[in-house]
């Protein structure tokens, strides 16, 4: 299982006019990479599969060959009472040895769990950053929705879907105090939200330097605090 820790950092403070990181914060986050992502979701207007916690996002990256279908189950955890929600996924049939990618997300006070299953599907005819409409979104899905998703959504409901987005965000890359990270600018519609992230195995480890980067983050005067849910901003507008 893996840990994605997640800080939202002030856009007011690491952001330029352009909307891109300052020269500052390149420089203290050790930037040597940064690419543009598209990204879309489908759920209904009502938001059924948030609100049953699946979310159904569909990625382009620039140069690549495929678009990135994911489909992802989330289960809140309450405090720090993480083995309650592995036994809640266990129950509905998420297990760590199982075929979905296990992996917490610990943000500034929250932690939520969640399965993960990608699939790979060819964008031949696209565009770099085009993602699909509606009606090609939805034949992407078919053959391609897992059988957990089915069992407990119904295949009904998909017909029902819309797409919210596209946006295109900037995915950077780089070191801090010697541990590769990641950060992230979306422009949503509330303006932009920027995430600063990092993933590791080993809870020791992982609290370690999400105590350090917290920190450093504090003495700055960069860190946001509150949750990032860049899903929500993006389902929600």
């Amino acid at each position: 299982m893996k840990y994605e820790v997640k800080f939202l950092l002030d856009a007011a403070k690491v952001l330029d006019d352009f909307g891109e990181l300052t020269a500052c914060a390149k420089d203290c986050f050790h930037i040597r990479k940064q690419e543009e992502i598209a990204v879309q979701f489908l759920d209904t207007k009502e938001l059924a599969f948030k609100e049953a916690g699946w979310v159904i996002r569909l990625r382009n990256k620039e140069e690549e060959k495929a678009f990135v279908l994911t489909f992802k189950k989330r289960f809140d955890v309450a405090g720090d009472q993480l083995e309650v929600a592995l036994d809640t996924a266990k129950a509905a049939g998420f297990s760590l040895d199982g075929n979905y990618e296990a992996e917490v997300d610990w943000g500034y006070e929250r932690l939520m769990l969640s399965f993960s299953l990608k699939k790979e599907l060819p964008n031949k005819s696209y565009e770099q950053l085009e993602l699909p409409d509606l009606e090609a979104a939805l034949s992407l899905l078919e053959g391609n929705l897992p059988k957990k998703l089915l069992k407990e959504m119904g295949d009904d409901l998909i017909t029902t879907t819309h797409l919210h987005g596209p946006l295109v965000y900037t995915k950077y890359k780089g070191k801090f105090k010697g541990e590769k990270i990641t950060v992230e600018i979306w422009p949503v519609k509330e303006g932009p939200l920027v995430e600063i992230s990092f993933k590791g195995k080993k809870y020791k480890e992982v609290a370690s330097y999400r105590k350090r980067l917290l920190e450093a983050l504090e003495k700055k005067g960069w860190l946001l605090h509150e949750e990032s849910l860049k899903t929500v901003a993006v389902l929600e507008k």
